[in-house]
């Protein structure tokens, strides 16, 4: 995957995130593949999943953080990282 196409693809995930619940799949630090579905959109959440998302703090409140709904607990992607968003 080409460096410009890494972008627009974690652009669309940040962008993704703030309005619905998203599955997609990153490179975590380790190396390891992560399949993940979150959002950063509280309401969405409270609707679908009964569930209340916490505020987040300290390094979970840049734009490449989200709501791990599988985890419950904030986790953030490196954008050059992000692999796909499934649809």
């Amino acid at each position: 995957m080409q460096d410009m196409e890494k972008i627009n693809l974690s652009d669309r995930l940040r962008s993704e995130l703030k309005k619905r619940i998203v599955r997609f799949t990153y490179y975590k630090k380790d190396g390891s593949l992560r399949e993940a579905v979150g959002t950063r959109n509280p309401s969405v959440a409270r609707e679908k999943y009964a569930q209340e998302i916490p505020a987040p703090k300290g390094d979970f409140t840049n734009e490449n953080a989200y709501y791990d709904l599988d985890k419950h607990a904030w986790r953030s992607f490196i954008p050059q990282n992000v692999v796909s968003i499934d649809d």
